[in-house]
């Protein structure tokens, strides 16, 4: 696969297997198999390819995307300068809507309309004669948290976030499940625009950060660059630089690319991720294109005056015919394409989309799906050597299974004991390690603020939220990892152990902790609610490695970090009018005080984290008995099936067996698709 075409193919094809696979599951009973497959197809369709861009004001962010989108897309001034996040998706129309602290505050389906009626942009959200949204939520955050540091203001941080305009477009590249999350900006003094492309940047699955080619690198791009993107999603950074048509010679061009080069490469971005293009261009050739395929409904003359480029328009004649008039457009649609040196920029990131992250989904789900084949060939050869004996054999068999099974849950539930007792010595080695990472990034932030001379109080603002911010992304980045490899070794141990007491014809799924994100709730066409076995534990489980089920019981306790950033700018805010004067101010005193705070948070957050985590794994283990309960459950209906024609003596056996023999063949048909 090297397309986003080839992939959506294959995604087709996947949900076709998995209709197939979901049908016998259901056929032979095993609803947690039917249920699994399709909350998998689910979150394999509902995985879009999530894109950010980055860019300062005036960057060219919004041609940018115009030109990505192959129409248009943003209205120019629309994100020139709004503090709020844009999404822009796929749909059936467009349609444009505007959240306000989560409240949808206006709808449109005309982008200019909808720009024009809010005026989108920082007089709005942060004017000076009327107090802007974002300053009113971080006021009140400041003062809550001096009041009370117990955290029940964290989901005011999230407002932030949650504040958003929505765009939803029927468009090629956004129907083959793309989707641009267009982020603030990075030069706001008060840090709330990068914060939140901060946090953005982290969840996509790549990074486009725009520079201007006459402006090269100012100084907010390179900090934010150093301190927020290098090193850590480096993998996923595609660096443009626009307006390269400013240049008038190829020289000029030479040396924008040679210092870019120079700058960025140092930092880890190699060149093969770094382009130079014109979106002004790459947009003015689209325009041409559509303008194209509408030449043949007009004349020369109505075609000539559609043109939106002077340049262009005078170059078309009265005498010339309406082929003569497309073949100009042609002309010089192709040649502002080339000058564009856009579609390498967009086939690269094509490309990267689909073999960097494509197909490492496709793969966990085709892992799935074999699972799945592999469970269903073992009910249906359990149930075919049921129908070879006779009915006194079968029952003597059910009898003689039953009271085995109930000796071997006795043994089970003593040796689960024992199991979780080893499970909490591991625990508390992760946890030992947790805090060990929360006590470095504490020490770490309290360097980045001693080892600096401020010369103001705004700068010394700016690098205290800068700093606890970053330490909040690293330390929620190691417990996700650690976590996700603590319950893949919890449910190995645990299958281990009990495979060794349990005789079972039938395996347990496992729990899919590789999907990161699956969410039982989003299952859809089932109306008889959550699974209580393996299905809603794999939603649950999964959830929290993907950082999100528990809300603010486990993770959710990171939300302290802005308050605490909120609390420390609080802190700078009310210093003493004699330690602000003339810009001076008591350094020490802020940084023994964030200290003081880091520490009560830290603590905070370790109990929090210790008790999640006790607890996930408690319910792990309660999920997997009541799974072998509900195996146990299947395997006694199959034997009384069985039994029920075996007694009737009709054909009804003869056909069964007909039938599994069909569907096993069937299953080997499927496994080796998903193969392929």
């Amino acid at each position: 696969m090297k397309s986003l075409q080839e992939y959506n193919v294959e995604v087709k094809r996947l949900h076709t297997l998995a209709q197939e696979v979901a049908g016998l599951a259901s056929k032979y009973e095993k609803d947690d198999i039917d249920r699994q497959v399709t909350l998998v197809m689910n979150w394999l369709n509902e995985k879009d390819f999530l894109v950010a861009t980055v860019g300062e004001v005036s960057v060219g962010k919004s041609t940018f995307m115009n030109a990505l989108m192959e129409q248009e897309a943003l209205p120019t001034s629309l994100k020139e300068s709004t503090a709020l996040v844009t999404y822009v998706k796929k749909g059936m129309k467009t349609n444009a809507k505007l959240y306000l602290n989560n409240k949808l505050e206006f709808e449109s389906n005309d982008l200019d309309k909808f720009n024009e009626h809010f005026k989108i942009n920082t007089k709005l959200l942060e004017s000076a004669d009327s107090e802007g949204f974002f300053q009113k939520v971080t006021t009140s955050v400041k003062d809550k948290f001096m009041k009370s540091q117990s955290g029940s203001t964290a989901h005011e941080i999230e407002e932030l976030k949650k504040s958003r305009i929505e765009i939803e477009l029927n468009n090629p590249l956004l129907n083959q499940q793309v989707q641009i999350i267009d982020t603030p900006g990075l030069n706001d003094a008060k840090g709330i625009r990068s914060q939140i492309t901060k946090e953005f940047i982290a969840s996509a699955d790549a990074a486009i950060v725009l520079f201007k080619a006459d402006k090269l690198m100012s100084h907010s791009e390179i900090d934010f660059f150093k301190g927020h993107l290098v090193n850590k999603h480096i993998q996923d950074i595609f660096v443009v630089v626009n307006r390269i048509d400013k240049f008038k010679t190829s020289t000029e061009e030479e040396q924008v690319k040679q210092e870019t080069y120079k700058r960025l490469v140092p930092l880890g971005i190699p060149e093969k991720n770094i382009f130079f293009i014109s979106a002004k261009k790459a947009f003015q050739a689209q325009r041409l294109a559509t303008l194209e395929t509408s030449a043949t409904s007009m004349d020369a003359m109505e075609l000539r005056e559609r043109v939106p480029y002077k340049a262009i328009k005078s170059q078309i004649q009265e005498q010339h015919t309406v082929e003569e008039v497309r073949q100009i457009l042609t002309e010089q649609h192709q040649k502002l394409e080339r000058e564009s040196y856009f579609t390498d920029f967009k086939k690269s990131l094509e490309y990267f989309l689909v073999h960097n992250k494509g197909k490492g989904k496709i793969e966990k789900v085709k892992i799935e799906f074999l699972e799945s084949i592999f469970i269903l060939e073992e009910v249906m050869r359990f149930e075919y050597g049921l129908l070879h004996k006779n009915s006194d054999e079968l029952s003597r068999e059910k009898k003689q299974r039953k009271i085995k099974a109930k000796a071997e849950r006795e043994e089970l539930k003593n040796k689960s004991k024992q199991y979780r007792e080893s499970m909490k010595q591991e625990e508390g080695l992760l946890l030992t390690e947790f805090e060990k990472e929360l006590k470095k990034n504490h020490t770490l932030v309290l360097e980045d603020i001693t080892n600096k001379t401020f010369t103001t109080i705004e700068e010394m603002k700016q690098t205290i939220q800068s700093s606890i911010s970053e330490t909040e992304l690293l330390m929620k980045n190691w417990l996700t990892d650690h976590l996700k490899k603590h319950m893949q070794h919890v449910q190995k141990e645990y299958l281990e152990m009990a495979n060794q007491i349990v005789t079972q014809e039938v395996s347990i799924k496992s729990i899919p902790f590789n999907l990161e994100g699956l969410d039982e709730s989003k299952l859809k066409n089932k109306s008889n609610g959550p699974d209580k076995g393996v299905v809603g534990l794999a939603a649950g489980a999964t959830g929290v490695v993907a950082a999100g089920v528990l809300g603010l019981g486990l993770l959710g306790g990171f939300l302290l970090a802005p308050l605490l950033a909120a609390g420390a700018l609080y802190l700078v805010d009310e210093m003493d009018d004699s330690s602000k004067k003339d810009g001076t101010f008591n350094q020490s005193a802020v940084v023994n005080a964030i200290d003081h705070q880091l520490t009560e948070h830290n603590e905070k957050l370790l109990n929090e984290v210790t008790k999640e985590i006790h607890s996930l794994v408690d319910r792990y283990i309660k999920n997997m008995e009541n799974n072998r309960k509900k195996l146990e459950s299947e395997t006694d209906n199959r034997y009384k099936q069985v039994l029920a024609m075996l007694n009737k003596q009709n054909q009804n056996v003869h056909q069964k067996r007909f039938t599994i023999e069909s569907d096993l063949k069937s299953l080997e048909e499927l496994r080796n698709q998903v193969n392929n």
